[in-house]
């Protein structure tokens, strides 16, 4: 103990089951904050070391918790503990400065990442082939790899997710309920990044101003954020912005929302006539009433 009192720290722990040409090689990056509070809001170093013992540590926990689950028994438990090589390891080697914020960006872009980048894979239609090509990998010894269609899927598929699965998990002060009074506790308020301070300061303005005066004719904070949030998302599952023109590159606006039926049929035909129908229109569905 560094001063016999709680310590309050930040965790970030993402969950990753694939590495390199979508391998099933399950693993955990983690952000740690480096430093913590006490109880008397004093900040306070908090090194990270003995990676042997913590290795260890985190080996046993993990035999156990399959123990306990009856997904191991206890006689192979034993023999794994046993193993003079475990298949654990832990690395810190990549530190952050507290300043460098790009690097804490892709830091955290890096461990919410996608199995896959659409950019390294090639599709061939003509002999249903998947060409996936990458940095080159020691492991495999070699920097490009195919696959049939139906094996690629299969790689894939592995790595998706259960419903209701939580692959990140925010602890102590990263944690929502944490971030809530950020702005409350004065110790941890005075060393946010200032960048941090002005948006929520800002964010705080504009909320009022909307529900005081919602009939200014701008649209309401929630509704800008959703949108906001809705494009960011796309363009993370689909590696496409969507608000952005394919052909020009400038930024696109919606400007109305069709509802009519008629009007949708209208549409829909036309881009038949030219070829530019979405994929899989069916011609039946246009078929007047």
């Amino acid at each position: 103990m560094l001063t016999g009192k709680k310590i309050r720290t930040g965790i970030v722990l993402a969950y990753q089951s694939y590495g390199d040409f979508l391998r099933f090689n399950p693993h955990f990056h983690s952000h740690i904050l480096e430093k913590g509070f006490d109880e008397d809001g004093n900040f306070i170093h908090v090194p990270i070391s003995d990676l042997e013992n913590m290795k260890e540590c985190f080996r046993q926990l993990v035999i156990k918790y399959f123990v306990d689950a009856k997904l191991l028994s206890p006689e192979l438990a034993i023999n794994l503990l046993s193993w003079k090589h475990s298949g654990f390891s832990i690395d810190n080697s990549i530190r952050v400065a507290a300043s460098d914020n790009k690097a804490r960006e892709a830091i955290a872009q890096y461990m919410a990442r996608c199995p896959v980048s659409l950019n390294k894979i090639i599709y061939e239609p003509f002999k249903g082939k998947v060409l996936f090509k990458t940095k080159y990998n020691k492991y495999f010894k070699e920097n490009l790899k195919v696959y049939d269609a139906d094996e690629f899927i299969a790689r894939l598929a592995q790595h998706i997710p259960l419903p209701r699965i939580r692959l990140i998990r925010y602890f102590d002060l990263y944690s929502s309920k944490s971030r809530g009074k950020w702005k409350d506790w004065d110790h941890v308020a005075k060393l946010d990044p200032d960048g941090w301070k002005k948006q929520n300061e800002i964010e705080v303005q504009k909320e009022e101003k909307d529900i005081s005066d919602p009939s200014d004719g701008s649209e309401n904070l929630m509704v800008k954020k959703s949108k906001a949030t809705w494009a960011r998302l796309i363009a993370k599952v689909f590696e496409i912005d969507p608000l952005t023109c394919p052909k020009c590159g400038s930024e696109m606006k919606i400007l109305s929302v069709i509802l009519d039926s008629c009007e949708i049929k209208k549409i829909l035909k036309h881009l038949m006539k030219t070829n530019k129908a979405p994929p899989g229109l069916d011609e039946k569905v246009l078929v007047d009433e």
